[in-house]
């Protein structure tokens, strides 16, 4: 995801509109491995009443393919990670600490901006201004203005 990463305030808002979705991604994406692991072990519940017989040309070629499967998973786990560790860092680089937990509810939880300015007792429209230039601080070379999109 490093190179694609966003670079304006509204490419960060919908990043993070994400997060919740990204969260959800790394549970499937963990529990496909752990079935791909399972099924490379081979190892099954005994069945007495079947007699089975092995063809070990086979069973090479699937284990081949079940190690490729499972170091695809392993491979878009890792980047789905990071994409929610960046958005993560990200509204953990606000200079404003205060700001932080405004911007998760914002942006993250996906809460109105009339909600989060009652729990401050504030206007909208004056919050709405205070967190669009903490979150150009981020993204100083593309301050395009995210107030439309909040």
């Amino acid at each position: 995801m490093a190179e694609n990463r966003p670079s304006t305030p509204v490419e960060f808002k919908r990043e993070c509109r994400k997060y919740f979705y990204y969260i959800a991604d790394i549970k499937t994406r963990m529990d496909e491995i752990r079935q791909v692991d399972y099924k490379m072990t081979g190892v099954h519940s005994i069945d007495f009443e079947r007699v089975r017989t092995r063809t070990h040309g086979n069973q090479d070629a699937r284990l081949v393919a079940y190690i490729e499967l499972s170091t695809e998973l392993n491979r878009q786990l890792q980047e789905v990670e990071e994409k929610v560790l960046w958005i993560i860092n990200t509204i953990g680089r606000i200079p404003d600490p205060s700001f932080r937990p405004i911007v998760w509810m914002l942006y993250v939880q996906g809460k109105r901006i009339a909600e989060v300015a009652d729990l401050y007792d504030m206007s909208k429209d004056y919050l709405s201004q205070l967190v669009s230039a903490e979150i150009r601080k981020l993204f100083p070379d593309n301050a395009e203005e995210i107030s439309e999109a909040e």
